[in-house]
């Protein structure tokens, strides 16, 4: 059985990646399955196919797997970059005293000589600060299938999404130029395989065709700052093809908050000798609470929070993930390959890999969680260097001239464009799910609470009616840390009936697989632990969102008499697997408020002067008493009570 994450992993739904095997004419053995040939797939002889015949990808799978012809057969599943983005600019380039990068620069500062391969959403190809060290590159995220190789937009790398932009600066950003940030590499020859789309994701078999290109251009190293599927062999034999020329793996572990070895989630959890999985730590050498860990499976920690590189626009920005550190143990590896290419020494990945990873600062922060118990440190592995290539009979090098001193702060960045904004609230009270995300009365309460902060994801920011980003790293997203019995819950100006709740998750991390299982809920006292369950009433339970989609959750009965009613909303994720709950948006729709001598008529006149007239006549003072402050456990009676509090016992 595939893990709660794979489950809910996406992928493209025209089209399958297929081996046949060697005695096959694979033209006449996909048209007799109802395919067609879209492109090749890396370089192992795999294929994209077109499904021609109607049918959807799993059925398409399962009819191709019981095909003799078929040799390997899987969905083109779809990746996802794997930052955390943050834009509060309150601290610059604190990485590079920690992981001991300048001393490192006494020894080299890069080379022209050295490639490495960036695989990611692609680079702002004119930013001052990056384009004298940029190679060329490629592109596969524009239109579907992508462009066509040897045409002008297969050559168009340009970065439009950031992402991209801000992993290659950590690597490559021009350093000793007075201007602006420095990469780990001053200089180097990066090569850039543009494969995220604007939305964040991309697909494996472009993500193989990528390794294809670094691969047949000479990288020997890679840096994968994207992830998050389940396992792909495609995938997997494709980075096993390039450790047999000598290239390394740089891949970020990823941003759930999960071990992963326990959820094994790819590429970061293959076991390839080439590789290097990378963690996410924060100036105190903690790990951060997004990172995924993993003793048998992620080998070190990097610096990932409040990382300041190159941005999209032309300027810089802070962001943080193991986006960011995957890049900067990539820059290290291009680092020490600078250093003994002058020594006309070149590196092998297990050269590389053992130098890095033996080298680290052991934290308690990473002990028990990567298979190295350390942090980076760049220095100590160029020292480490320095003491192999001596015993191996390789002539010192003089020390590099002192580097000079730090850059000047950048100047301020042109600002973005500006976005239309959307309408911001209503005064009337919705009586159906709104279809425009943020415009309901919860916009902008400034009421909302949550169990703890992840940075500066605070809980109101799920409230604040701005649906024009929805991303985590954009700073319209609340997020808790990593713990058991995540929870966030608002306070309403006055009880009121919900009728249903709209949340929108973030397309930029797999946070929508922490949704599963939360439970909506509706009382009238603060929600301030898993405890207060027993004072909330169920209004529904969130079966599954995709990432980046929004979806509304009707409360029991979906009306005004039979949903539940209170002064406080919570989402809570019970359990004892610590996880992240992130809310991009949250939306409600509130039945009207009926004037209560009005509706007990309607009710007694509905049923007569029956006993059920007479109850729902008594059930509409009691409304009024709970208005008045009788609360929700008068409103509801005892068995309704009685219920809430069985939920909450089966739920904790």
């Amino acid at each position: 059985m595939l893990p709660a994450c794979a489950l809910l992993q996406t992928y493209a739904t025209d089209r399958v990646i297929i081996t046949f095997k060697p005695d096959v004419v694979a033209a006449a053995a996909a048209e007799a399955e109802g395919l067609a040939f879209q492109k090749p797939a890396g370089l192992n002889g795999a294929g994209v196919y077109t499904i021609t015949d109607g049918q959807d990808v799993d059925s398409k799978v399962k009819q191709l797997q019981a095909n003799p012809a078929v040799a390997v057969v899987e969905p083109d599943y779809k990746v996802t970059v794997q930052w955390k983005p943050d834009d509060t600019f309150y601290s610059m380039q604190w990485h590079h005293p920690k992981i001991s990068s300048d001393k490192a620069w006494d020894t080299a500062q890069g080379s022209t000589a050295v490639k490495v391969c960036h695989v990611d959403s692609g680079v702002r190809v004119d930013h001052p600060d990056l384009a004298a060290n940029v190679l060329k590159g490629w592109n596969f995220a524009q239109g579907s299938p992508p462009p066509r190789a040897g045409t002008p937009d297969y050559f168009n790398f340009n970065d439009t999404y950031g992402h991209g932009t801000h992993t290659a600066g950590l690597i490559a950003a021009v350093g000793n130029n007075k201007l602006g940030v420095t990469g780990m590499n001053w200089r180097v020859q990066l090569l850039v395989c543009r494969f995220i789309w604007d939305d964040g994701t991309g697909y494996v078999s472009d993500a193989m065709n990528c390794l294809k290109l670094c691969k047949q251009e000479g990288a020997l190293i890679t840096s994968n700052s994207w992830g998050g599927i389940g396992y792909s062999s495609f995938l997997e034999r494709e980075i096993a093809t390039t450790q047999s020329s000598g290239q390394l793996f740089v891949v970020a572990a990823g941003n759930l908050g999960v071990d992963l070895d326990e959820v094994p989630l790819y590429p970061a959890s293959y076991k390839t000798d080439n590789m290097i999985s990378v963690a996410a730590s924060d100036s105190s050498d903690k790990l951060a609470d997004f990172s995924n860990i993993g003793q048998n499976t992620v080998h070190l920690a990097a610096p990932g929070e409040n990382i300041y590189s190159t941005a999209r626009d032309g300027g810089y920005v802070i962001m943080h993930g193991t986006s960011m550190a995957c890049p900067l143990v990539a820059g290290a590896a291009a680092l020490l390959q600078a250093a003994a290419t002058s020594r006309g020494v070149t590196l092998a990945y297990g050269d590389m890999k053992s130098l890095i990873v033996s080298s680290v600062d052991k934290v308690p922060g990473a002990a028990n969680k990567t298979i190295t118990g350390g942090r980076l440190n760049v220095a100590a592995a160029m020292s480490a260097l320095d003491a192999m290539l001596t015993a191996r009979g390789v002539p010192k090098l003089a020390p590099a001239s002192p580097p000079p001193p730090s850059p000047p702060p950048p100047s301020p960045a042109p600002p973005l464009p500006v976005l239309p904004v959307q309408p911001n609230g209503s005064a009337v009270i919705a009586t159906s799910p709104s279809t425009v995300c943020g415009t309901t009365p919860l916009a902008g309460l400034n009421s909302a609470t949550q169990s703890s902060t992840s940075g500066a994801a605070n809980a109101n920011l799920a409230i604040d009616g701005d649906c024009r980003l929805r991303r985590v790293w954009q700073g319209s997203c609340s997020q808790t840390t990593r713990q058991a019995s995540a929870w966030w819950a608002v306070k309403l100006p006055s009880p009121k009936t919900l009728v249903s709740l709209s949340i929108q998750t973030s397309p930029d991390c797999n946070c929508a697989v922490d949704m599963v299982g939360a439970k909506i809920m509706v009382g009238n006292t603060p929600w301030t632990s898993k405890n207060s369950a027993a004072n909330f009433t169920l209004c529904a339970t969130i079966n599954g969102i995709l990432r980046g989609q929004r979806k509304t959750f009707a409360c029991a009965s979906g009306d005004g008499d039979g949903a539940p009613r209170g002064q406080y909303i919570a989402i809570w994720r019970p359990g004892v697997v610590k996880r992240v709950l992130t809310l991009c948006e949250v939306d409600a729709a509130f039945a009207p408020d009926v004037p209560v001598r009005r509706r007990a008529r309607q009710l007694a006149s509905t049923d007569g002067s029956s006993g059920s007239g007479r109850r729902a006549v008594t059930k509409a003072a009691g409304e009024a008493a709970a208005r008045r402050g009788g609360g929700l456990r008068r409103l509801h009676g005892r068995s309704e009570l009685g219920k809430s509090v069985q939920q909450a016992q089966q739920l904790s």
